[in-house]
C-alpha cells in the first residue's frame, strides 16, 4: 500500500537541517522496498520518536524507496531486512486487511480525533493479527463496537474495531498473521471498514509510521 512521507528529505537538505551534533553522531539509512520507520528505529535500536524529530517529520503515510532517513548516535548501516531485531523476532507490524484508509490518524470524525485508522473494505473479509501476542479484550467497547485488543510483548497493542464473527478467544495467543475475526457490516447504503490503532502503553500512535 504506497503512500509517501512528508518531511523526509534528501540527503543535502537533511544535512543542512541537522544540527552540528547530530552530523557527528549518526548514519543516514536509504529506504529499501517495504521498510517502516518502526522497523528502521527498531533495527536500530533509537527511538521511533527521536528518529520522527531529528528528520522533521511532520506527518506521513509510508516511506519512500530511496530516501535518506537521519538515525542518531549509531554509527553503522545495517541490512534491516535480514536484522534479526526484525524480521526473525516478528518486531514488525503488517496491514490487518487489505483496503483503502479512508480516514486518517488525526482526522476528526462525528466531532471526534481518529484514535487509529479507518481501511474501507468489504464485510466478511478476513481481519489479520498486524503482531503475534496475546488477546487480552474481546467485547464491545462505546463507540467501538465489537472490539478486539491483543497485546504485545514489548509495551504495545492493536486493537481491532468493527469486527463480527470473531475466529479467537479471550487470552489466547495468536500468531501474526492469524485470522482473528471478520469485518462487520454497517448500515445500508455505508462501506464496511476495520477501524485499527497501534497503541504504546496508553498512549495511541499513528499506525501507518508502522505499516509497510
Amino acid at each position: 500500500m504506497a503512500t509517501l512521507i512528508f518531511g523526509c528529505v534528501s540527503y543535502q537538505s537533511a544535512v543542512l537541517n541537522v544540527p552540528e551534533t547530530q552530523k557527528r553522531a549518526g548514519i543516514y539509512h536509504k529506504v529499501m522496498p517495504k521498510e517502516t520507520l518502526w522497523r528502521i528505529a527498531k533495527a536500530y535500536d533509537v527511538p521511533l520518536d527521536e528518529i520522527i524529530r531529528v528528520n522533521r517529520i511532520p506527518d506521513a503515510t509510508q516511506i519512500e524507496k530511496g530516501q535518506l532517513i537521519f538515525v542518531p548516535g549509531v554509527s553503522q548501516t545495517l541490512d534491516i531486512g535480514s536484522s534479526s531485531s526484525t524480521a526473525n523476532k516478528g518486531g514488525y507490524f503488517i496491514w490487518p486487511v487489505k483496503g483503502n484508509v479512508v480516514c486518517y490518524y488525526g482526522e476528526r470524525v462525528s466531532g471526534r480525533e481518529n484514535k487509529g485508522i479507518d481501511i474501507q473494505t468489504s464485510s466478511g473479509q478476513d481481519i489479520l493479527a498486524s503482531r503475534s501476542g496475546k488477546v487480552t479484550f474481546l467485547g464491545e467497547l462505546k463507540g467501538y463496537g465489537k472490539t478486539i485488543i491483543i497485546e504485545h510483548n514489548d509495551g504495545f497493542s492493536t486493537v481491532y474495531a468493527n469486527i463480527a464473527e470473531p475466529q479467537t478467544k479471550l487470552n489466547s495467543n495468536i500468531s501474526q498473521g492469524a485470522t482473528i475475526a471478520k469485518v462487520g457490516k454497517l448500515d445500508k447504503g455505508r462501506q464496511s471498514f476495520l477501524h485499527f490503532e497501534i497503541r504504546k502503553g496508553y498512549s495511541s500512535q499513528n499506525p501507518i509510521f508502522y505499516l509497510p
